[in-house]
This record gives structure tokens, sequence and C-alpha cells, in this order.
């Protein structure tokens, strides 16, 4: 029920965690020229980012997955109504991919890796990239080496894994990769396409008759978007660019 919740309160949203086509854009020109034939898209959500990748890479097939239909359905929409015919969308499982080993040129991922855990995305992802095929995703990271307590009790109980950027560098060497490129995403790719039209959903359900289980899910995104809000400058969400050693 919290999840049916949560995807409730997470409805209709252009994306299902920070970002923007810009930024996308930017880490796009991270990547070097050659081409990408097969792209794999993990995480999509409803996809801006993959309609981003449709149109930097044309010639590409683009394997959309998620584990929720609801946002595969939405992103099936928005390509049909862009004329977009390179992208398929596939319902699956992060944790056990339903392809064989070296199907992608690319493995993308934004704001999703969290979910099977950063080191171990890397390792179990590595092996679905071609030689020499790049992976990029997006990860939650501390950006300053000290941080207030609140804010650091906060993330500590919100996702204990989180490392900072100097640590992530250290998982991704082990786990056979070269780092290309870094980019940390702007304060705003939390807000425009997120937070906001998030807030909307939000305010919607106050003064609703709510379960408790209902209203603590309310109270921590709620909550999320406050720590945001007061202590960006100590973190963010962090592109890392690799290619397959």
């Amino acid at each position: 029920m919290v999840d049916e919740y949560f995807l409730f309160l997470h409805r209709d949203l252009p994306r299902q965690g920070p970002g923007s086509s810009q930024s996308t854009h930017t880490v796009i020109d991270l990547l070097p020229q050659k081409n990408y034939c097969d792209i794999l898209d993990i995480g999509c959500g409803p996809g801006m980012q993959t309609m981003d990748l449709s149109r930097r890479f044309p010639e590409s097939r683009i394997t959309a997955l998620d584990k929720y239909n609801i946002f595969l359905n939405q992103l099936e929409d928005s390509c049909l109504d862009l004329g977009i015919e390179n992208v398929i969308t596939t319902q699956g499982d992060m944790m056990s991919l339903p392809f064989r080993p070296e199907s992608f040129d690319m493995i993308w991922s934004e704001g999703a890796i969290y979910i099977i855990g950063f080191e171990e995305g890397l390792k179990e992802w590595r092996r679905f990239l071609r030689k020499d095929g790049y992976l990029v995703v997006s990860e939650l990271s501390w950006l300053t080496a000290a941080r207030p307590p609140l804010i650091q009790a906060y993330w500590d109980d919100t996702y204990p894994d989180m490392q900072d950027i100097y640590e992530n560098i250290g998982m991704i060497e082990r786990a056979g990769y070269n780092l290309r490129g870094l980019y940390v995403i702007p304060p705003e790719d939390w807000d425009n396409d997120y937070y906001l039209p998030l807030l909307e959903n939000l305010k919607k359900e106050q003064g609703r008759p709510l379960t408790e289980d209902q209203m603590t899910c309310l109270e921590l995104e709620f909550l999320e978007i406050q720590m945001h809000n007061k202590f960006s400058r100590y973190f963010s969400y962090v592109f890392y660019v690799m290619e397959k050693a």
C-alpha cells in the first residue's frame, strides 16, 4: 500500500528524480564520438532522458527499462506524440536484467542505481557492456568533506550508503572502469521538473483523510524537499562517465 501511495504522489511528473535535458546533453558531450548501436536506459521512469538520448543518437536502438508499467506507458505515449521510433520499452528488474552479456555499447541510468546500490550496480551491469562500452550513471553524492549534523543525520537514515565523489571514484576503478568524466547537476535540476510539480501533488493531499502509513509517506516527501532547500550545497546527484576497462 505504501508503494502504491508513493506512485500516486509521483503521478504524471516529467521526471521521477532530479535532472534536466540540459544536464543530460552536457553529459552526452563528455562521451567520445563513436557509434553506440545499442543503448540501455535503466530505471528510465517516464523517460525524459530516454527521449534526449534518442535525439542525440537517432541511429541507435534504445531500450528503456523500468519496474513500473505506469512510467513505461507514459514514455510510450510521449514517443508516439513526438514521432520517436528508436525507443523500445521493457518492464524488468535492474537487479536481474533480462539481457545477454555484452548486449550494449552504452548503459545509461539517471538517479536510479541507488536502488541496487552504487557498488553492486557497477559490478552487475559491467557484464552487459561490450568491449570499450560506456556506463553513465548519476548517483547521490556528498560534495563536501564536512557537513552540518542535521543533513548528515538525515541522509545517514535515508540513504546510509551515500559516499563522496572520491569514494565513488575508488569504487568505479575497483569495479573495472576508467573514469572519463564527472558532472554535478545544479540545484535547479532538483526543482524545475521534479520538486515543483511533485509539490503540487503533495499539496493536494494535505487535509485529506489518510492512513497512518500514507501520512508518514507524505511527510517524508515534504521533509526531503525541505532538506534540499536548506542544504543543497552539501550534496547533489553527480554523473559518472565510465569506460569499461
